[in-house]
């Protein structure tokens, strides 16, 4: 649980906005997934074929399932906190989602590389990467542009990056179960306490009904994190604009990268 970060809540109108993205979201993310398997099916079989259609169109059907779950189960404008259940369905899509949101450049960054045979030239595996600059110098302007702008710098040094890789090396990302008031605090401080002692006094009914009202306290903690260690920079992030913008990023780079990767710098 957390202290009440500000808002508690979305706006009403910002709550529809999210809904109206992310079904336009999930219809564009069809359409591209399409896209990048016919691209990928007129290669000849090897490398790059693979990590196109095997790679990048997995993770891209994963990514909308993520998707999916985190605005089905958690809707922008639930009022009450999820169940122990449904939060740790969220968070187990949110970690796919970005998991496979990271891996999906990389799947890109292969497919490029190998349909040009450049691996040797960029220096072996450890320096494919759309984001690293051995693999950027030699990608095609439009595609380094994009890659190389400050947005998309920021958004992959900053969060991207950071966050994919606290999740697969150090802290997971952690959506807590609820925010309170400082009333809702105290009251919580106190069912802890009758808790424990419905333990001690094996009272397993009263247990079960004290855990309950504890998860009842608040409302639903619209943000995501790591790390509360101040060394991580532990900065909370909203969680549904947040995956919005990230598929947005998916659905306005793909294309690009899709008409201009068959030319090479």
């Amino acid at each position: 649980m957390l202290g009440p970060p500000e808002p508690m809540s979305y706006a009403a109108e910002l709550s529809e906005a999210l809904v109206s993205e992310f079904e336009q979201a999930i219809v564009e993310l069809d359409k591209l997934l399409l896209t990048i398997v016919s691209a990928g099916s007129s290669l000849p079989d090897g490398r790059s074929r693979e990590h196109l259609t095997q790679g990048a169109g997995r993770r891209m059907g994963i990514i909308r399932h993520c998707l999916r779950t985190v605005f089905l189960k958690f809707p922008p404008s639930l009022s009450a906190p999820l169940s122990r259940e449904d939060l740790y369905d969220v968070q187990i899509a949110h970690h796919a989602f970005v998991v496979n949101l990271y891996g999906y450049f990389e799947n890109l960054a292969w497919s490029f590389i190998s349909r040009h045979n450049l691996e040797s030239k960029i220096g072996g595996k450890k320096k494919i990467g759309l984001f690293l600059k051995s693999t950027q110098t030699f990608l095609p302007e439009p595609i380094k542009a994009y890659l190389s702008s400050p947005t998309i710098t920021k958004w992959h040094s900053d969060y991207l990056k950071n966050y994919r890789d606290a999740l697969a090396h150090r802290i997971p990302l952690y959506i807590p179960p609820s925010v309170l008031t400082k009333d809702e605090v105290i009251h919580a401080q106190t069912l802890q306490e009758q808790e424990r002692n419905a333990i001690l006094e094996r009272r397993w009914e009263l247990l079960d009904d004290l855990r309950e009202q504890q998860l009842a306290l608040g409302k639903p903690c619209l943000f995501f994190a790591h790390s509360f260690d101040d060394n991580e920079d532990p900065r909370p992030i909203y969680l549904h604009p947040q995956i919005i913008c990230d598929v947005k990023t998916v659905l306005d780079f793909t294309p690009i990268y899709l008409r201009h990767w068959h030319g090479r710098a």
